[in-house]
């Protein structure tokens, strides 16, 4: 499970927090050239890039090369934070 704040995350397994820390979103060029948000976590931007967008109403993350061994990750928002 993934939780975020405007400028915070958690992620959480079992119910019980894993890893927090920050992150921020850049505007750069995804693998098919098309414009897309990278997240960015705790600064690290020599970390492998991650993707993230909206689609149906779902947050799809993108994680390293797709076309190689990358990976598509789909999550359903649960709750909505007050």
């Amino acid at each position: 499970t993934l939780k975020f704040t405007e400028t915070n995350y958690e992620m959480l397994s079992g119910g019980r927090s894993s890893i927090t820390g920050t992150y921020e979103l850049k505007l750069e060029k995804f693998q098919t050239g098309k414009l897309m948000s990278r997240i960015i976590y705790d600064g690290k931007t020599d970390d492998i890039e991650q993707f993230v967008e909206i689609v149906d109403g779902k947050l799809k993350v993108y994680f390293g090369m797709i076309a190689a061994d990358g990976t598509e990750s789909l999550y359903q928002k649960i709750q909505v934070a007050n």
